[in-house]
């Protein structure tokens, strides 16, 4: 009997070294729910985790940071309630997904129609830091011929979304000019919507104004006039939007083409202030590169290239198969962190931001 125990602990404790200690779902505590990380690579900003679970008649599901085996609610108090899921009735799967913002275990509990509830969790530990520049977005103005061995250098132009708080605006009224960041502009409406989801112009600024349309006294102050020549013909068309922020209400981003808000007849296209101009940073074939625009059939689900080759085929010394790399689409350029150095000047990963 002594000998059948001890083979049981030796057993158990071989079970345990053999279990991977990296971004892994087979920690489980339920065999019905199954985490999946988009990304098992080193990323940045965040890891989507998809949950597949093979129950129907889902009622909730919850995330938590931190490792849970427990299902009472006591232990499940303040977690995150995921609003959706879908059940595949010829899979019998339920699916969902979470965002992990940072590293470390992610809890996952799931409840059905019975009462039951099930948990699993998943151990999160690819996501590197972040520069502060990298929580920008970013154009890449030129790329340089590769050098000897083989790594490029792109010119990097960083950009912030062009936001205001609703203080600027307090006590204003339709035709008072007041000052974003030292550039005037003239309030032309104050928008809301009503119940019918009409939208109601406004004589002056309330908490229930949603859109503020403005004009620039000079558009000059926001808009790049070479790529927006004809502003100097026709200055009002140089008109926008700041539309509340629908995380922050104390908060009004600058959408151009505003009128999507108004009739959903276009798409909301940022504005923005330049932080950083000219910023050089060396790619080179470890760089991971996102693309936008490719064919999932060709590529994956996921599609990415290196750096080298994304560079090569900006320059056009190489032709991507099924792929289009437009110019001036926004990107995140995230730079490489070492430990003992800190933020470097390589570029660890380029993510297109995918444009309608």
């Amino acid at each position: 009997m002594k000998l059948k125990k001890l083979f049981t602990g030796l057993l158990i404790v071989i079970l345990a070294v053999m279990i991977p200690n990296a971004v892994s779902a087979k920690a489980s505590t339920s065999k019905k729910i199954t985490l999946s990380p988009w990304v098992t690579e080193k990323t940045h900003g965040m890891v989507v985790v998809d949950v597949y679970a093979s129950l129907k008649n889902v009622t909730g599901i919850e995330v938590k940071k931190g490792k849970i085996r427990k299902t009472a609610d006591k232990y499940w108090e303040n977690s995150e309630i995921e609003d959706y899921w879908y059940y595949d009735k010829e899979t019998g799967i339920t699916n969902s997904s979470f965002y992990a913002y940072e590293n470390g275990t992610y809890s996952v509990r799931l409840t059905v129609k019975s009462g039951r509830k099930y948990v699993n969790y998943i151990k999160i530990s690819n996501l590197e830091p972040v520069s502060e520049r990298g929580q920008l977005t970013a154009n890449i103005r030129k790329v340089s011929k590769p050098d000897s061995k083989g790594n490029y250098t792109i010119t990097v132009d960083y950009k912030k979304e062009l936001t205001v708080s609703y203080e600027c605006f307090v006590g204003a009224k339709v035709g008072d000019v007041v000052s974003i960041g030292g550039r005037e502009v003239e309030i032309k409406d104050f928008q809301t919507m009503n119940e019918d989801y009409e939208i109601v112009s406004r004589k002056e600024f309330d908490e229930y104004v949603d859109c503020i349309v403005v004009l620039p006294k000079n558009a000059g102050d926001f808009y790049d006039l070479n790529e927006y020549s004809y502003l100097l013909e026709n200055p009002d068309h140089a008109d926008f939007g700041f539309i509340r922020s629908f995380e922050d209400r104390d908060t009004f981003v600058a959408y151009d083409d505003y009128e999507y808000w108004t009739d959903g007849s276009d798409y909301y296209v940022h504005l923005f202030d330049t932080v950083y101009t000219g910023v050089k940073l060396k790619v080179t074939k470890d760089t991971l590169v996102r693309l936008a625009y490719a064919d999932r059939d060709f590529y994956g689900d996921k599609p990415t290239i290196s750096g080298t080759d994304y560079c090569a085929a900006r320059l056009g010394t190489k032709k991507l198969e099924n792929a289009f790399i437009p110019e001036n689409l926004d990107l995140h350029i995230y730079e490489a962190y070492s430990k003992k150095k800190g933020f470097t000047d390589t570029v660890s990963e380029i993510v297109e931001i995918y444009m309608p």
